[in-house]
């Protein structure tokens, strides 16, 4: 985090190709992690792009819901963004 100032954390796993990527090691651990990180840092701000609550359970949901809460309680200058819909061009 050495001369890392802001964060915009817009990982996840669900496009993922590479060995060992799951929404529990990245979008869950992974974005923990990355927070537990910055904490005590320079970091004066932490951007989180996550996704508006959704009806029904989904793994990615579960991760989702917890990374936020263990942001709210990180101590960090933080916003969170809960898109509705997003738009991309893979290929």
């Amino acid at each position: 985090m050495h001369g890392v100032s802001a964060i915009i954390a817009t990982v996840s796993s669900t496009l993922s190709r590479q060995e060992g990527d799951s929404i529990q090691t990245v979008d869950d651990e992974g974005q923990t992690n990355l927070i537990d990180a910055a904490v005590g840092t320079v970091v004066s701000q932490f951007v989180y792009v996550s996704f508006c609550a959704m009806h029904g359970e989904s793994p990615l949901q579960t991760a989702k819901r917890k990374v936020e809460k263990h942001l709210a309680g990180s101590g960090l200058n933080y916003t969170i963004l809960q898109p509705t819909f997003f738009y991309g061009k893979y290929g």
